[in-house]
């Protein structure tokens, strides 16, 4: 639900089903707990409860996470030697976007796997910067499980 009041703002009310343990009392794994690792990733994304959400998942995953919140500060990260095993960026960011911060990485000789994650199709946004980028996409909304998988395929293929 939303309240919305001028002059007072708004509230959002989110009722969620109760659910319960199982019988053992056991809570189950996440579904994307397979696909973990201890990695360091550089995400970078301008929408702030994505990024959360992002950074949660692969840290409960336990990978190492390091924040951007646009394509300069990303590129600032890494031209300040922060090591990263992965870029995990938003392809239309503020200053800068993902696929510009992939081409400056590789102008400085960084060659890691990079994913990009856009609201736009997958396969035009794939088609547009053609093969020799040699990115996954993730197309978003994602859930977090597919991303997890996103992640650890690329961490597990060769870099870019």
């Amino acid at each position: 639900d939303v309240d919305t009041e001028e002059g007072r703002g708004t509230s959002f009310h989110i009722y969620l089903p109760a659910a319960s343990a199982g019988a053992s009392g056991e809570r189950r794994p996440h579904p994307a707990a397979a696909a973990g690792g201890s990695e360091a990733i550089l995400v970078a994304e301008d929408e702030p409860m994505v990024r959360e959400m992002v950074r949660n998942t692969l840290e409960r995953l336990g990978y190492q996470v390091r924040l951007a919140a646009d394509g300069r500060e990303a590129l600032e990260l890494l031209r300040s030697g922060q090591h990263c095993d992965l870029l995990l960026l938003d392809m239309v960011m503020p200053h800068m976007g993902g696929y510009e911060v992939f081409e400056h990485a590789r102008a400085i000789g960084l060659r890691i796997p990079v994913v990009f994650m856009t609201g736009h199709s997958v396969e035009l946004a794939g088609h547009r910067f053609g093969s020799d980028t040699q990115a996954l996409f993730i197309q978003k909304p994602f859930r977090m499980e597919e991303l997890g998988r996103q992640v650890r395929r690329a961490l597990e293929g060769r870099p870019v």
